[in-house]
């Protein structure tokens, strides 16, 4: 590696989901009962140095994810 590439940067992301689903009826239009579901995702990445252009990327983040049904 050249002298003048940095280390490992370490990054924490976070973040707010909104997951939907949209069904069929057994008459072909959509189910309107089906509701957002709010969530969150959080996680931390490290870039590594390859090049003075290139680097890699790799982490570990948790999603939330879903649909709720409205009785």
């Amino acid at each position: 590696m050249d002298q003048g590439i940095s280390g490992i940067s370490y990054i924490v992301k976070g973040g707010f989901n909104l997951s939907n689903v949209f069904v069929k009826d057994n008459d072909g239009t959509y189910t309107d009962d089906l509701k957002s579901k709010p969530g969150f995702n959080i996680g931390i990445t490290a870039e590594l140095p390859i090049s003075e252009k290139v680097l890699f990327e790799t982490g570990l983040l948790l999603s939330t994810k879903g649909f709720k049904i409205n009785p």
